[in-house]
């Protein structure tokens, strides 16, 4: 599709890429010598010249280097790889510095009231392809391009070229599928970087509460590595962050109070800090101790604002936030498991779910284990039974019915059923009355964007969403229970991603009181890749879920748009039960190569046998994702558009303006066609050994339904520009796009030739250009 923005990308910024993939080059020159920088130096230039041109143009320059390319020996292969892939880090990195500089100079508004908290469950799903390394110098990069921004070109550049060198040197993506243990360093040593925990606790104190969750070490559900082992290590990993965290903010706080001279509160804070290190490691019986220590804190408090001044200190607020927020000094878990699996063996006796919520029970003993585990969440809920099967496991192994149970309503049955076993659930006494004293009489539901939208396609799937939760809600409120909704939504479009305000769109005003999501992946470096950057995100859920903007959400059914998503539905769902569609899958996309990228610990595929319900939803987006093509946001689309009559087009039209789903997924469709590049994913089917009546087919079938899509979106938008709501992003995708495209044409190179290395730093490559892969 082309694009018409305006350019809006600030100069600034393109200046600071410009000057930093410069420095970037010196760097590969060294490496690799004259010769290969220069070869690479050309592609790019010539890269550089497709942007805005033509698909037949396109095309041409694709099939030309991608000969030279093959010409190349592996060695030489495997560095134009690198090269491209740390530019489009290093873009990544320029983009996040200088959104950082800028949200520096905002003034904060600390008197944006919104929801009544904020929830962050942080999972390990496998799209976060490259190295822990990697990700550490990149960070550090970042930081250095920020004072760059702020303080000018001046010596920077050798600052630069040192970090640069480093990254050159190690290793760009994991050579080793990482364990259970190595995703929970990952995602905590990002979550509790000092300043990121310093920003959850001050606007808790300020804006809104902001809890954190992780699913690492918990999530059972079809995972063989997780068990109570997985389970104890991730508690314990972060608990040891917090506890540096904590010993720290005392040790501050002596500092600032030492001259009150205070021999008293000294002595508390040596307490404390006492009991703290008594409680680092992670025990049976360990609540008591955090019990002790809670009290002590009270003390501590009281004292200071008795004595010293009813005005904290930072350090002292941080504390009594952190405990809040943290109760049992660790990053609590959210357990899963499969109902089939649950109703295996009710008892849990057998289970390893039996035996991590028996492990739960013993590091609680007596206490609440939520400081510990807050919600155990049941895969493919489909009735009643499910939930009190959960719930009676839970009380036998943990000892007390406190961990709520949260049914997870993922797939368009489960969606549409969702209401009716709440309702049934809330008519049985001895429920009701846990929900009422155990959970204080909430509950909890997750809805899930990923299976639904790889099994109808985006938009009936967040129509079928958004029906769920209205259903639910009402179904909650006529039982005089609050409603929670845990939104299980990934990065990408096609996974419930996209701005927080379209993600928002057709909520009920109780689906505001609680924001509690997902983030997954690659998205929780980007997520708290500043501290600036995670105030604006918890800023903009704030914002979002204020009185002022919740009577914007307001839906209502709207015949047509049912009607049209229920034929894109249909047109989907005949392409991708097709056996030729799902050949093509095997043959012209990454699918056949999943297994060898190691990008997480837990089974990428159900099974065995190539099918759409048995590969994971992630896998299947990052497969569409990789070809260039965004498949599952668009299909259908065009085709359902151009068979509605006169008056039901005009009903669409108006349906933009006043449903607010609708234009979300509008909003969505617009970033998904953007992204789209026909003549790379026509490329990889060029290459596959499919039939060459095989490969027409679907290069015209894909032709023709983008063509009839792009007219759809055109009449209903008034506007050739994808994204002529945020132009600023029209261009970053535009100026970036063509430099992904040496990558695509290295990836299909080590699909013919079996070469796994290159396989996996080029597929690390385009996520990085492509930003959203799951």
């Amino acid at each position: 599709m082309k694009k018409h923005h305006q350019a809006e990308l600030s100069p600034e910024l393109k200046k600071v890429v410009k000057w930093s993939v410069a420095i970037l080059g010196n760097v590969i020159e060294e490496e690799l010598g004259k010769s290969s920088y220069d070869r690479i130096e050309k592609v790019r230039q010539r890269m550089a010249a497709l942007r805005g041109a033509k698909a037949g143009v396109i095309s041409r320059e694709l099939n030309k280097t991608f000969l030279e390319l093959k010409k190349l020996n592996k060695n030489e292969r495997m560095g134009f790889a690198r090269a491209y892939t740390l530019m489009l880090e290093l873009m990544n990195g320029c983009e996040n510095a200088y959104r950082t500089y800028r949200l520096k100079q905002r003034k904060r508004n600390e008197n944006i009231k919104g929801a009544e908290a904020i929830f962050y469950v942080l999972t390990a799903h496998p799209t976060e392809a490259r190295s822990p390394q990697n990700i550490g110098i990149f960070h550090e990069i970042q930081k250095e391009l920020t004072q760059v921004y702020e303080r000018g070109f001046e010596g920077a550049r050798e600052r630069l070229g040192a970090l640069l060198e480093i990254a050159w040197k190690v290793e760009i993506v994991r050579m080793r599928k990482p364990r259970v243990q190595d995703e929970a360093e990952h995602i905590y040593s990002i979550l509790l970087r000092e300043a990121n925990l310093s920003v959850l606790l001050d606007m808790g104190r300020s804006n809104v509460p902001v809890y954190v969750r992780s699913w690492v070490g918990g999530d059972k559900d079809g995972h063989p590595g997780v068990d109570e082992e997985t389970l104890g290590d991730s508690l314990q990993l972060s608990r040891e962050l917090l506890y540096e965290y904590a010993k720290k903010q005392i040790q501050e706080l002596r500092r600032l109070t030492e001259s009150f001279h205070s021999s008293k509160f000294d002595r508390q804070c040596s307490e404390v800090l006492h009991l703290l290190t008594a409680a680092k490691k992670l025990e049976v019986g360990d609540a008591k101790k955090i019990r002790v220590l809670h009290q002590k804190m009270t003390k501590i408090c009281t004292f200071y604002h008795d004595e010293l001044g009813k005005n904290a200190p930072k350090p002292l607020a941080r504390l009594e936030q952190l405990f809040k927020i943290f109760p049992g000094l660790v990053v609590p878990l959210e357990l899963r498991e499969d109902s089939s699996m649950l109703m295996s063996d009710p008892t849990g006796d057998t289970l390893a779910i039996g035996r991590m919520l028996k492990r739960l029970g013993e590091y609680s003993k007596g206490e609440d284990p939520c400081w510990y585990a807050r919600g155990m969440i049941i895969s493919m809920a489909q009735s009643v039974e499910h939930i009190r099967v959960t719930a009676k496991m839970i009380l036998r192994h943990v000892g007390n019915s406190k961990i709520p149970v949260v049914p997870l309503f993922e797939q368009k049955q489960a969606l549409d059923s969702g209401a009716a076993i709440i309702t049934e659930l809330l008519k049985d006494k001895k429920v009701k009355k846990i929900v009422k004293e155990q959970w204080n009489n909430k509950v909890e539901v997750m809805v899930g964007y990923s299976d639904s939208a790889k099994e109808s396609g985006v938009i009936a799937s967040r129509l079928a969403v958004v029906d769920a939760i209205i259903a639910i809600d009402h179904a909650c409120r006529k039982a005089s229970v609050i409603p929670v909704f845990f939104h299980g939504s990934g990065g990408s479009i096609d996974r419930g991603g996209g701005a927080i305000r379209d993600q928002m769109a057709g909520w009920p005003k109780s689906a505001l009181n609680i924001y509690k999501a997902t983030v997954q992946g690659e998205m929780v470096e980007r997520t708290f890749a500043s501290p600036e950057i995670l105030e604006s995100q918890l800023t903009q859920i704030s914002e979002n879920t204020s009185p002022d903007h919740r009577e914007k959400y307001k839906t209502t059914k709207n015949p047509t748009l049912e009607k049209f998503a229920s034929m894109v539905k249909e047109y989907y769902q005949k392409k991708i039960t097709s056996s030729l569609f799902l050949k093509m899958v095997e043959l012209a996309t990454p699918y056949s190569f999943l297994s060898a990228l190691k990008i997480g610990s837990r089974p990428i595929k159900r099974g065995g046998t190539l099918s759409v319900a048995g590969l994971r939803a992630i896998p299947w987006v990052l497969c569409w994702t990789q070809t260039r093509v965004l498949f599952p946001t668009w299909w259908g689309t065009g085709t359902a558009w151009s068979e509605m009559n006169k008056s039901e087009k005009t009903a669409l039209k108006k349906a933009f303006s006043t449903h607010p789903v609708f234009r979300s997924y509008i909003h969505a469709l617009g970033f998904t066609l953007a992204k789209i590049e026909l003549p790379i994913f026509e490329f990889y089917l060029q290459q596959s050994p499919l039939a060459e009546k095989e490969k027409k087919y679907f290069i015209q079938s894909f032709r023709s339904e983008l063509a009839a899509t792009i007219k759809f979106f055109n009449a209903i938008t008034r506007s050739n520009d994808p994204l002529w709501y945020r132009p600023w992003l029209g261009e970053s995708i535009e100026l970036r796009a063509s430099m992904i495209h040496p990558l695509n044409l290295l990836e299909i190179l080590s699909h013919q030739d079996q070469d796994l290395p290159l396989l996996r730093i080029s597929v690390t490559g385009i996520a990085s250009g492509m930003l959203t892969t799951g």
